[in-house]
């Protein structure tokens, strides 16, 4: 009886453990190599727009920090839709206080959900003490494609909307993490397995 119990909640507990695996988290968009070029954007908010093949669920915003010791300045960081709502946002506060990975400083938002289609990542530079690197090559998740960089000068933290034509890379200031999927609810089998499991525990005691 008790090796069946066993089997049991390994055959029943197995899909939730997998699911959890697939929630670690991936970086929307990262770099081959450090980049070399990088310009400053005083006043703008510098972004580019993706599409995200399937549903996603977003969890940290990032910013790029150039030599990965620190940043001078705080920045806003936020998605936004293609018609400029903003969908959610976050501070990347100054110096070493945010986590550095993968040359980007990040910070973990509320999990929020993009379904399927086009959007814009985009971070604040007030003032010309940071630099967002400016790169033709990059690497993006599989569900991630890069559409066009972007940039909007003197109207503070809002949807950048302005593409420089001259140059088919991106700005890249701002980033993303997100996992593909949410945990599922738990089903009525798995409900009744685990209430079964409990019952024969109590049993198996007697």
């Amino acid at each position: 009886m008790k090796k069946f119990i066993t089997v049991l909640c390994v055959t029943l507990l197995l899909p939730l453990l997998t699911a959890h695996q697939a929630l670690a988290s991936t970086m929307a968009l990262g770099f081959p190599d450090e980049p070399t070029d990088a310009w400053i954007w005083p006043g703008a908010t510098i972004g580019w727009e993706f599409t995200t093949s399937s549903d996603i669920q977003v969890d940290s915003l990032g910013v790029w920090d150039e030599f990965g010791d620190g940043l001078a300045e705080e920045h806003a960081v936020g998605i936004w839709g293609l018609d400029g709502t903003l969908l959610t946002s976050a501070i990347v506060g100054s110096g070493t206080s945010a986590t550095l990975d993968s040359s980007f400083r990040w910070v973990d938002i509320p999990s929020f959900s993009l379904d399927a289609g086009s959007y814009v990542v985009g971070a604040y530079f007030s003032d010309n003490s940071d630099r967002g690197a400016a790169r033709s090559s990059y690497t993006t998740a599989s569900e991630i494609t890069f559409n066009q960089n972007l940039f909007l000068y003197n109207n503070g933290f809002t949807l950048p909307t302005e593409h420089w034509n001259n140059f088919d890379g991106g700005n890249f200031g701002a980033n993303f993490k997100f996992s593909s999927a949410a945990v599922p609810e738990p089903s009525a089998l798995l409900l009744f397995g685990l209430g079964f499991i409990g019952l024969a525990l109590r049993k198996s005691k007697k």
